[in-house]
């Protein structure tokens, strides 16, 4: 008797550590993530013949468009010192990296306020190759043809790591839109909103009519997105979170597609283009139309090792032929689960109903994004064939299982602990 009591009191200790770590662990995440930055900006600082500083004290240039402008300057990349950095209209014509300390410590923005805006942030011209690292873009609007590219608009080689693309508006394309060479890595895209076309252009055809709340895939144009999250974005037409263009083509890699809506098909994804898939998480997006609400396709898609479940009226559906663009295709197909489906003849996708999901809510799990954790008996537990997945690490960065692995951009790590965790998020709301 008495060795089962000091048995249940040394769990319940063991509980009660846990639920004080992750009470305070958010607060020690901010800490760090400030004293990082703190020691980074004094290495620049006292490394100024590498980098470039560009700030509205002690810097060597006050704006971006100054750096960029001086003919004599030979170093490559740029450090924005100002914890916000307000600057509409930066076009980039040649190789540069801009880096900040951190999405949460470097915001560089159009206005003071969304509402305030009259341009964009970034604009990269062809031919350039530049790199974004770091940072959080925001406040970017546009309302005079083309209306594409709130935050940034892309048409050269442009990659983009461990910032947040957030607070843009415009007609498509809000947070992104792409006509070049993207890559995204550990980064966040959200709360971009589109705005529609005024009725007159409406009416004659002007301009494109509004897809892609977060990021559009221009026609021939490429995009390769991994572990990162694209959430909370609207779009007037198709794609609240991400709009592949016809002949466009776009590859997602442990990310998650959530939250999203869209003014027509495909809240979260809709394919006109190319898409693959691999390790993915597409939940809790909307589409007006009611149809594909987590991912539509009118185009072609390949599927690996992916998580469509709990979108709203419908989480997968393809094209059924009518119009200009054809029949949505499902090429390539293994090991994806889509939940609640009516349709139950496509390749390589197992059909279960979302509580057998069992997905906790959105959270910081570690890692550079929050991410949905999968339940320790969830079904997409343990379903990968060793050495099947190609994938070695989740969208935290948590090394996948040798052994089988889980569906979706989240692996479950197997221990004691994580059966802790998981113990807690079922007794406590507030976990």
């Amino acid at each position: 008797m008495k060795s089962r009591i000091f048995l249940l009191l040394g769990i319940g200790i063991i509980i009660l550590i846990v639920i004080v770590y992750i009470s305070i662990n958010e607060e020690l995440n901010n800490n760090v993530s400030h004293r990082k930055a703190t020691k980074m900006k004094q290495e620049v600082s006292n490394n100024k013949d590498k980098y470039i500083t560009v700030g509205a004290i002690d810097c060597d240039y006050k704006t971006i468009k100054e750096a960029l402008a001086s003919k004599n300057e030979k170093r490559k990349i740029i450090y924005i010192m100002d914890k916000i950095h307000t600057e509409p209209g930066i076009e980039i014509s040649k190789d540069i990296t801009i880096c900040g300390f951190g999405k949460e410590n470097t915001i560089i923005q159009a206005a003071d306020k969304l509402k305030l805006s009259e341009d964009r942030v970034f604009l990269i011209n062809k031919k350039a190759n530049v790199k974004l690292k770091g940072l959080t873009i925001r406040h970017g609007k546009i309302t005079e043809i083309p209306r594409g590219g709130g935050g940034i608009k892309n048409l050269g080689k442009l990659s983009i790591e461990a910032c947040e693309i957030s607070l843009n508006k415009a007609t498509y394309g809000v947070g992104i839109n792409n006509k070049g060479y993207l890559n995204i890595n550990r980064s966040v895209i959200a709360k971009n909103i589109g705005i529609k076309r005024p009725i007159k252009d409406a009416l004659h055809g002007v301009d494109c009519g509004g897809s892609g709340g977060g990021l559009n895939v221009e026609r021939g144009s490429e995009v390769v997105i991994r572990n990162s999250l694209i959430i909370d974005n609207k779009s007037v037409a198709n794609g609240g979170g991400i709009h592949v263009n016809c002949e466009g083509k776009a590859k997602l890699i442990n990310c998650t597609v959530a939250r999203n809506k869209g003014g027509k098909q495909g809240g979260g994804i809709s394919v006109r283009g190319d898409l693959e898939l691999i390790h993915c998480t597409i939940t809790e997006n909307d589409s007006r139309v009611k149809l594909g609400c987590g991912v539509f396709v009118m185009g072609k898609i390949d599927m690996f090792a992916t998580l469509i479940v709990n979108n709203k009226y419908s989480n997968f559906a393809l094209g059924e032929g009518a119009g200009y663009y054809g029949k949505g295709i499902l090429d390539k197909s293994e090991y994806n689960f889509i939940g609640d489906i009516n349709n139950s003849n496509l390749k390589g996708v197992t059909y279960f109903i979302s509580e057998d999901i069992k997905l906790y809510p959105l959270q910081d799990n570690g890692g550079s994004t929050k991410t949905y954790a999968l339940d320790f008996n969830s079904s997409a537990v343990d379903v990968i064939p060793e050495d099947e997945s190609f994938v070695t690490v989740d969208q935290r960065g948590v090394i996948r299982d040798k052994g089988p692995s889980d569906i979706g951009a989240y692996e479950v790590e197997k221990t004691i602990s994580k059966r802790i965790k998981n113990f807690i998020r079922d007794i406590n709301p507030l976990y």
